[in-house]
């Protein structure tokens, strides 16, 4: 009942009207060689017309925006340590001279230390309690791991295939589409996905590379670039940003 309520009977009634006249011995265009059942699968060919400045404006928009909320981030970090110091002065205030005195003579000693500190050591790179295998194999390993995330980045992520089947016939078509990272994001920004764009651009492109580039300055450079202590704490930062 189903099968005579659904289109399955009705094609095939249309199906044999189509064939009859090379069927009948009587008509013009019979055919005893005619096959109703043969046919040539068709050859889909399609025809991807990506429009790149498109993509590479709206990537550099997502590239921006991201590199805005890092600057903002900085600034809120910077002001936040602005305000520490300026309630750390209020606080000396309170205090009787003889303890805000020595509290300031201890912050004044412990600058000091950190000076010199960062005038006898050296970075990471030239160090010479490292040896020459670990202070090289960072470096190259940091700059493999970029290599490796740019790849991924703008290599395809998502293959699209076509597959069906006419008259018990598999016909398949491969690749119809391909999507790389940078691609997926910028569909996203043209489908008004832009919160979602920038949080993908965010963790997945923009933050590896944070990371990455950070830490290998911070392995190169010297102390007088970046302090000693400021270098452990950042590197220390980043493995627990990383980890979370």
């Amino acid at each position: 009942e189903t099968t005579l309520k659904g289109e399955a009977v009705q094609s095939s009634i249309d199906r044999m009207i189509n064939d009859s006249p090379y069927r009948c011995p009587s008509h013009q265009l019979y055919d005893p060689s005619y096959d109703a059942g043969g046919f040539e699968p068709a050859d889909f060919k399609t025809t991807q017309v990506i429009d790149q400045s498109s993509i590479l404006n709206s990537t550099l928009a997502v590239f921006m925006i991201s590199f805005v909320a890092m600057i903002l981030v900085g600034v809120f970090i910077s002001v936040a340590k602005k305000l520490e110091e300026k309630n750390y002065k209020r606080w000396l205030k309170v205090l009787p001279s003889q303890e805000a005195k020595y509290l300031e003579d201890e912050r004044i000693r412990y600058a000091q230390r950190q000076k010199d500190l960062n005038r006898r050591t050296t970075s990471m790179l030239s160090s010479f309690h490292l040896s020459l295998w670990q202070k090289t194999s960072v470096p190259i390993l940091i700059v493999l791991a970029i290599a490796f995330f740019l790849s991924g980045h703008l290599s395809p992520v998502i293959s699209v295939m076509f597959k069906a089947t006419i008259r018990s016939s598999p016909m398949m078509q491969g690749d119809v589409e391909k999507l790389s990272m940078v691609q997926i994001i910028s569909n996203m920004w043209h489908m008004d996905k832009k919160i979602s764009a920038c949080i993908l651009a965010f963790f997945s492109v923009v933050w590896p590379y944070i990371k990455l580039v950070t830490t290998l300055s911070l392995w190169c450079s010297p102390p007088c670039f970046v302090g000693v202590s400021r270098r452990g704490w950042l590197l220390l930062l980043f493995n627990s940003l990383g980890k979370w």
